[in-house]
C-alpha cells in the first residue's frame, strides 16, 4: 500500500509539450494566428441560415474562426 505519484495526462509537462507542438502545427497548417483565441463553430444542423449570422457577428472580434459545416444530405434538404 502506498501513494504513487504518476501524474495526470491533462497536467503532465510531457503532454503539454506534445499538445503545444500539435497546436503550433495545426495553426501553421490552417493559417491561424497563434496569439489569438480560436472559436470553433461546429453546429449539428442548420436553422434558418444562422451560420452566416454567426460568422458576421464574429468578424468584428480579434479571434480565429474555424467553421465545421453541418454535413447534411443534400437530397433531403433542397432549397425551394
Amino acid at each position: 500500500m502506498g501513494i504513487y505519484r504518476v501524474g495526470w495526462p491533462k497536467a503532465d509537462v510531457i503532454s503539454g509539450i506534445v499538445l503545444k507542438k500539435y497546436r503550433e502545427d495545426f495553426n501553421e497548417r490552417y493559417g491561424l494566428d497563434s496569439q489569438k483565441k480560436t472559436i470553433l463553430y461546429a453546429h449539428v444542423w442548420e436553422n434558418d441560415y444562422k451560420q452566416d449570422d454567426f460568422v458576421q457577428a464574429m468578424l468584428g472580434l480579434d479571434v480565429n474562426i474555424i467553421i465545421k459545416p453541418w454535413d447534411a444530405d443534400p437530397k433531403k434538404f433542397r432549397s425551394s
